[in-house]
């Protein structure tokens, strides 16, 4: 059973499913970690697409080349933008979370993800009772 070919992989679909694991395995290793996620996803979709079009079905010229480039916004774009709608569907796109007591409000708290992260930032998303929203 083979879960890529290069025939798979010189399709959107496939690009874009390759591209966001590869993303979402490596942007934490060393000196990726540094590189802002877009840009890495775009990297590899070039990356991912270089060969696809060599080794797949695609009869490839010079002018199909040319093209991977502007064809790799594409990838990258659904790559991010497919990993961002499955994080937000599944409550993990959150930055903390705000445990609000009625019934005492002093007792309110909340929690973040990574405080670290949020040092220069005006807005911070939090969940509150199971719903995103976005606290200052």
């Amino acid at each position: 059973m083979n879960y890529f070919s290069w025939e798979y992989l010189a399709t959107q679909a496939g690009a874009v499913i390759a591209v966001g694991l590869i993303v979402q395995i490596t942007k934490e290793w060393g000196f990726i970690k540094k590189i802002p996620t877009q840009l890495w996803s775009y990297i590899l979709a070039v990356l991912v697409m270089i060969p696809a079009t060599v080794f797949g079905t695609i009869e490839w010229s010079v002018s199909t080349l040319t093209l991977i480039p502007f064809n790799a916004f594409i990838v990258a774009i659904g790559a991010n933008g497919g990993f961002a709608v499955i994080q937000r569907l599944s409550g993990t796109d959150t930055d903390g979370v705000l445990n609000i007591d009625p019934d005492n409000p002093e007792k309110d708290t909340y929690e973040l993800n990574d405080p670290d992260k949020f040092q220069d930032k005006r807005h911070v998303t939090f969940t509150v009772n199971g719903r995103s929203s976005r606290k200052k």
